[in-house]
């Protein structure tokens, strides 16, 4: 085996060794996505702000970890003599050495539940803000207003919702 041909195997590797560290950096965004969830519906500040700052870390290692695995990816593109942006991970699993492809499967058998299971979460969490945002609007006029009307109107995707309190 020639020296570009261990080097490239080890570039495959250190792409591997990236994904699976993603994996692990996904679970702690959702595990955190998660205790949101929490902090939200209690209003709890200081925890939402830790878990706030706990998910900007753990973006900024996600971003870090995404343009390492470019630049692998670029360089094993020039070791195969690939156009640029063209490299796939068939040519990784061909050219990882053994089992990059048993690797690889498993990396891809835990990453894709985990994302699925995120975007579930944080669309939650997005209709969670939604509604505390309706709520807090609603009581805002229903404060302002107080003893001028009974009628207040909550704008909710793009069309007013109205809402008519009694007083007696």
């Amino acid at each position: 085996m020639g020296k570009s041909d261990a080097d490239l195997k080890e570039q495959c590797s250190l792409l591997l060794d990236l994904l699976e560290r993603e994996v692990d950096l996904y679970r702690d965004l959702l595990n955190f996505s998660t205790r949101k969830q929490g902090a939200l519906i209690t209003m709890d500040a200081k925890d939402l702000g830790q878990a706030l700052s706990d998910v900007e870390a753990v973006v900024e290692e996600i971003r870090e970890s995404v343009e390492a695995r470019a630049n692998i990816l670029t360089e094993i593109e020039t070791s195969l003599g690939l156009p640029s942006g063209t490299a796939t991970f068939r040519n990784v699993v061909e050219n990882g050495g053994n089992g990059a492809a048993e690797r690889y499967g498993r990396i891809s058998k835990m990453l894709a539940p985990t994302l699925e299971r995120l975007a579930l979460v944080n669309g939650g969490n997005m209709a969670l803000v939604n509604n505390i945002l309706d709520y807090l609007d609603f009581a805002a006029q229903t404060l302002v207003c107080r003893g001028e009307m009974n009628t207040y109107t909550v704008k909710k995707g793009g069309r007013p919702d109205v809402f008519h309190i009694s007083r007696a």
